[in-house]
């Protein structure tokens, strides 16, 4: 729509869309270009940053120092232990709109554990309406997981974005 987006990649490994797709597409996949990425990341920009070295982390921070939005998809706390969380960058940039994208939240016993869609599915009980029973529960042919909390973090930025221009005020969308 218009926005122009950074994805921060880890230089361990990048975002895992890259190695994603069929075998037919293996050179797409070997130049970590894989079909998911391609789909996804269409118009996107691209940076590598290991965010635990004090260098990255202020690469990171003049990025943020004029972004509009920052959204994070990482285990509850990760950006706050990087001295990155939504207080740090308030303080840079007041007006921005944080977004936490996490499986479980950030507090609480599971914020530190992964949440990708299949984990999602199965604790959800979504798993439980699908399959039969010969094969017992089975994942949502999408990633239905992943696509909703994307939609629902959209419209969670939409709105912030809409606060802050009435208001000037930046939030935090977790």
């Amino acid at each position: 729509h218009g926005a122009e987006v950074i994805n921060v990649e880890d230089p361990g490994g990048g975002d895992m869309a890259r190695t994603l797709g069929a075998d037919h597409a293996r050179s797409l996949i070997d130049a970590k270009m894989g079909a998911a990425f391609l789909a996804h990341g269409a118009g996107k920009k691209s940076i590598t940053l290991n965010l635990r070295a004090p260098e990255a982390r202020e690469v990171f921070l003049k990025l943020a120092a004029d972004a509009d939005v920052i959204v994070e998809n990482m285990r509850g706390g990760s950006m706050e232990g990087y001295g990155l969380g939504y207080e740090d960058i308030r303080k840079l940039n007041p007006g921005i709109v944080y977004c936490s994208l996490t499986g479980y939240g950030q507090t609480g016993p599971k914020r530190r554990d992964a949440a990708i869609d299949p984990v999602i599915q199965a604790a959800s009980g979504l798993m439980s309406i699908t399959g039969t029973p010969e094969s017992g529960p089975l994942k949502a042919g999408a990633t239905v997981a992943d696509y909703a909390s994307g939609f629902a973090l959209a419209l969670g930025i939409v709105t912030a974005l809409f606060h802050r221009e009435r208001t000037g005020q930046g939030q935090y969308v977790d």
